[in-house]
């Protein structure tokens, strides 16, 4: 009897595991970086306060202002990054600094294997995130889904 394998793809807002993601990248970007970050809205926790050197910022000879925008009004924070010399990893970490509250996206995949009869059995469940895009369409989704070697005949997208 023929079957198939169909993903059947989900948004899910509950996981948190690309904002997880994120923050370690964001530290990781930070390491070997003689740097101090500071957020400026006291209501919000500084999520780089873990990387910071032991020198105040009148210390460093530089600093730059990063804006973090999401998308309601109490998204929002203004970061600065202290330092002396400014370089590639500092500039990289400026650009995801701003992403602070935007590209985070992350989806449930149900596995299925279905009969041709249209009998189905769920055998398996997949999570993944997508941070690099702020808003994936399905071939982003799809795409992932290949780079993390999840066999399929068929995707059924239910993200919208």
């Amino acid at each position: 009897m023929k079957k198939e394998i169909i993903l059947e793809v989900f948004n899910d807002y509950e996981s948190r595991n690309a904002h997880e993601l994120y923050k370690d990248d964001l530290i990781s970007l930070c390491q070997d970086l003689d740097i101090r970050i500071e957020n400026s809205t006291n209501k919000l926790y500084n999520i780089l306060e873990s990387v910071n050197s032991y020198k105040e910022p009148s210390e460093y000879k530089k600093h730059i202002t990063v804006s973090c925008k999401g998308y309601t009004k109490g998204e929002y924070d203004i970061y600065k990054i202290y330092f002396n010399s400014y370089n590639d990893n500092i500039k990289h970490l400026k650009e995801e600094l701003k992403k602070l509250f935007t590209h985070k996206n992350d989806y449930i995949i149900k596995s299925f294997e279905v009969l041709e009869t249209g009998h189905k059995k769920e055998i398996e469940n997949y999570f993944i995130s997508i941070t690099d895009v702020e808003f994936p369409e399905n071939e982003d989704i799809k795409k992932e889904i290949q780079n993390n070697d999840i066999y399929f005949d068929k995707i059924k997208f239910n993200n919208n």
